[in-house]
């Protein structure tokens, strides 16, 4: 019992106020949070939208309509003592003015969600009550505003039949029903039909309008009519009084909130209008028309999220009368008694624009959700909200110090948000530092030393090539160590995609290289074996390059533009979440699959030409160093492509062995290929003769002339006085016979015999 009693001290109350049209969402919205966080406790107080804005700064007619949740009993002094809520929601846009009087709450509106206002009619109209074959009436805005300005009082008036030419219409009066609140609602509404309408007075228009409409009396003096001859229509206070009215009274004619009238659709029927633009097109609000016209509404949403949707152009098939139910918080951290309440405000808004039960909420109630984009922005604006930390100091020494409530994080939800450690991001970093360095440490050699026979043998060009796709791929592993620990939502994102762009493009660059060099080794040793001439121009073996570069760039580039990664937080449970890079659709895995199985078979080709010239030696030894690095890299990609995916939920060990992965795969291409070539450098002067196969193949290199390319091959002529000396290497041991075989190919430029 006492432990009972200590959790209710603990609760943390957060006073909130609702416009009536999400305030059946907003209060489904509370239950499922409060259970998944049991210290807070959300009182919503449906009051109109108007007044959810006016509670924010204590400003409610407690004397005139008193608020049980937000008016004290006790009077002092003839004044009613308000309390001020902490949050509020509502259909409604706060006016420029409130910015203004009440700057020291910095007010802040953020979108919640789209909804629709619907004109309703009680269903004797069409006398079919409580049945589901109700057609429904069509109507025009200008009938609408007719029926609004009492200039249509009956329902088989001309105007009305007009559209209606196969439904027999009473001959009855029509009663119409508005609210006498403030109310967002009737503000869209109202705006909808003066901006369909010509001519409807400019004092209709607003959250409290004067409507043109006669012997216009609240709806619980309504009694006093019933034997009255003449035309009255009645106010009804708050949605649900007109939604009852509506039911009570035949042949009344009012507007609904489109998730409520979902709920009393049994008994009343919804318009089917049209606008001027698209006079022949009778909609209904339903999931599919209001999302055709939200679309397109919510792309003009300024910075402050502030538009009146009504006013803009509907698209044909979208439903005209729209609005946004808004919420209404304050960022001052002098409004909130601890970080702890601030933060739960927060992680209460942030879970309704995330969680996938939220939005199935919004959805039952008949709202539409925001875009994914119009979603990070308004949860940018959300970070504004501010708080003093605790004052044990445990963000800081200073307990005074006013941070960002979504940056606080209260004792018992400090779990484990599994972010790249402190310690593992710089070693990874240093990983591909030490990439970018050893890459432009060899492409300086080669650049130096290009006119060397051992580099022109090696041909410059794809020498460049490995270094600098090394250096592409090394840099991938910059963007891989980058999370929400030290970067913003959009840093994050953009981070997801320059990965596999820097990865793939490097690995082409890198491997369309080595394959081209193992090709052109390939081709020599053919040649050698067939005692024939043969012409291995660069052009001819930066094929693979071009291919392999323009496909991973063409899907890349698909990719991207289609359905680019995002970063997002998966939750495991309450306490424990990772960040990973997903996307949502189908395309971003047609265009993986499709990147990866390109690189593979790359790959795997450059494997086999590999083993094919397997038993070529030359004075290097090139192609045993290139044939160990392919299948080194081979057995790394075999190897940690799985063990990434067995780590994809813990984030440190996915970077880690990304990097690692990418380390091995770059350093030992790089190791192989040019630590011989240095030490051979080294070992050599420029002045000692090569063998005659590397001589050979220097002169298709450099592009030496014919006559040089001739004494080239003359002086590995089996009659040279040298051949006795080039029949052994420099260690003293004797050439096998298909080394010897090597060094007599008779290699001619420009095709020329």
């Amino acid at each position: 019992m006492a432990q009972g009693s200590q959790q209710q001290q603990q609760k943390i109350h957060l006073q909130g106020a609702s416009g009536s049209g999400p305030y059946e969402t907003a209060k489904n919205w509370i239950a499922a949070f409060e259970a998944k966080y049991p210290e807070i406790s959300l009182t919503l107080t449906s009051t109109g939208s108007g007044a959810a804005q006016a509670a924010l700064w204590g400003d409610v007619d407690c004397v005139k309509k008193p608020v049980a949740t937000l008016c004290d009993t006790t009077i002092v002094d003839n004044e009613v003592n308000v309390e001020r809520t902490v949050w509020g929601i509502g259909d409604a846009s706060i006016d420029p003015s409130a910015y203004i009087d009440h700057a020291d709450l910095q007010l802040h509106q953020l979108p919640a969600m789209g909804g629709s206002v619907v004109p309703v009619y009680a269903k004797d109209v069409t006398e079919n009550l409580g049945l589901d074959t109700d057609r429904g009436l069509n109507m025009t805005f200008d009938v609408v505003a007719g029926i609004f300005n009492s200039s249509i009082t009956m329902w088989d008036d001309s105007n009305i039949a007009a559209l209606n030419p196969e439904l027999k219409l009473p001959n009855e009066k029509i009663t119409v029903l508005v609210r006498e609140d403030e109310s967002g609602m009737t503000e869209t509404f109202t705006t909808a039909i003066s901006s369909n309408v010509p001519g409807w007075p400019e004092d209709a228009v607003g959250k409290l309008p004067s409507w043109p409409l006669p012997n216009l009396s609240q709806a619980s003096e309504s009694s006093t009519f019933c034997d009255s001859d003449g035309i009255h229509h009645f106010m009804a206070d708050g949605q649900t009084g007109v939604g009852l009215w509506l039911i009570r009274n035949p042949y009344s004619f009012g507007y609904l909130e489109g998730g409520y009238f979902g709920k009393i659709d049994q008994f009343v029927s919804q318009v089917h209008i049209s606008t001027a633009t698209h006079p022949s097109d009778f909609v209904v609000a339903n999931a599919t028309t209001l999302r055709t016209s939200m679309n397109v509404f919510f792309d003009a949403m300024d910075d402050d999220f502030g538009i009146s949707l009504v006013e803009e152009d509907t698209p044909k098939g979208g439903y005209p009368i729209e609005g946004v139910a808004y919420w209404y918080i304050k960022r001052n951290h002098t409004e909130y008694k601890d970080c702890y309440q601030a933060w739960l405000l927060c992680k209460f808004i942030e879970w309704t624009y995330i969680d996938p039960l939220a939005k199935e909420i919004a959805m039952r109630h008949g709202w539409v959700t925001l875009p994914q984009a119009l979603v990070d922005k308004a949860l940018l604006k959300l970070k504004e909200v501010m708080c003093i930390i605790d004052k044990d100091g445990s963000r800081g020494s200073d307990a005074s110090t006013v941070i960002s409530a979504l940056s606080y994080t209260p004792e018992p939800y400090r779990g484990d948000l599994h972010q790249i450690d402190s310690w593992i991001r710089p070693v990874g970093w240093t990983f591909g530092a030490i990439i970018i360095l050893t890459s432009v440490f060899f492409l300086a050699f080669v650049l130096l030393k290009r006119n060397t026979f051992v580099v022109r043998a090696s041909q410059p060009a794809f020498l460049v090539m490995i270094c600098v796709g090394c250096l592409v791929m090394g840099s991938a592993i910059f963007p891989l160590g980058i999370d929400d620990s030290i970067s913003s939502i959009k840093g994050c994102n953009i981070a997801c995609m320059a990965t596999p762009w820097l990865f793939a493009c490097g690995f082409t660059i890198t491997f369309a290289a080595l394959f081209s060099k193992i090709w052109r080794i390939h081709q020599l040793q053919k040649a050698t074996s067939q005692f024939r001439k043969i012409k291995v121009e660069v052009k001819d073996v930066l094929i693979p390059f071009v291919v392999l570069l323009t496909l991973n760039i063409t899907f890349l580039l698909a990719w991207t533009l289609t359905d680019p990664l995002k970063w997002m937080r998966v939750h495991v449970d309450s306490l424990n979440s990772y960040g990973r890079c997903k996307a949502n659709g189908i395309p971003s895995k047609v265009f993986l699959s499709l990147i990866v199985i390109i690189n593979t078979c790359a790959v795997v080709l450059a494997n086999v030409q590999a083993y094919m010239a397997r038993h070529i030696s030359d004075e290097f030894s090139e192609s045993k160093y290139i044939a160990i690095a392919m299948a080194s890299m081979l057995q790394m990609v075999i190897i940690g492509v799985p063990f990434s995916f067995l780590v994809s939920d813990k984030p440190e060990a996915r970077f880690f062995v990304n990097a690692g992965m990418i380390f091995v795969i770059t350093m030992s291409l790089l190791l192989l290929i040019f630590v011989p070539k240095i030490i051979y450098v080294r070992r050599r002067r420029s002045t000692d003769r090569p063998t005659s196969f590397l001589r050979s193949v220097t002169a298709i290199s450099d592009g030496r002339s014919e006559k040089e390319d001739a004494r080239a091959v003359s002086d590995s002529s089996i009659n040279s006085p040298h051949k006795q000396e080039r029949d052994f290497q420099d260690d003293g041991k004797p050439l096998a016979k298909d080394e010897k075989q090597v060094h007599f190919v008779d290699v001619k430029l420009n095709g020329k015999s």
